[in-house]
């Protein structure tokens, strides 16, 4: 049931799917589900916190400045950001590009965990997933998609993520990419 409330997700690796080596898959969609994962209580609490939603959006579009900043002299490719547009950061993916990057997106995903950072993986595309490849999707198929999961992690991104924080990643992405 718990599996069925999170679109059919599961992390338990008896239960996923073998996958090529150099991927990251941190979690596999094994069948078809829903999004029945929000109780009253947290219903209640999005609401109250709806009264300090541009004091969260403004401080996640400080720490993602700072992140552009910061990274400016990498080989990753931040998010972008329109002129005439105003995005709330609710994720901050980098790309590591295959082919002008030291290091793969694997090494550097690895060196974060071990170092502490919370990085992670945002999305590994659906067809890939085995409930569609069932279906007869499969590797190839959508190659953007598959070249962008190749290239991207997450980084640390939410409110409360505090400066010391923000320079532990900052300093250990710098070290690890120079």
């Amino acid at each position: 049931m718990r599996r069925f409330s999170t679109h059919g997700i599961t992390k338990d690796h008896s239960l996923l799917e073998p996958r090529p080596t150099g991927e990251i898959w941190n979690y596999q969609q094994i069948e078809l589900g829903f999004n029945y994962r929000m109780t009253d209580i947290q219903a209640a609490l999005g609401i109250s916190q709806m009264q300090r939603v541009d004091d969260f959006v403004l401080r996640r579009q400080k720490i993602a400045s700072r992140y552009n900043e910061e990274l400016s002299a990498l080989t990753v490719i931040t998010p972008l950001q329109g002129a005439n547009t105003k995005s709330s950061y609710h994720l901050y993916p980098i790309r590591v590009p295959e082919d002008s990057s030291s290091i793969s997106q694997l090494q550097l995903y690895n060196a974060l965990l071990d170092n502490g950072i919370g990085a992670n993986l945002h999305y590994i595309p659906i067809h890939r997933q085995p409930y569609y490849e069932k279906m007869g999707f499969k590797l190839g198929d959508f190659p953007e998609a598959e070249k962008f999961h190749r290239e991207v992690i997450s980084l640390p991104m939410f409110p409360s993520l505090s400066q010391e924080q923000q320079n532990k990643v900052i300093h250990l992405l710098i070290e690890i990419m120079n």
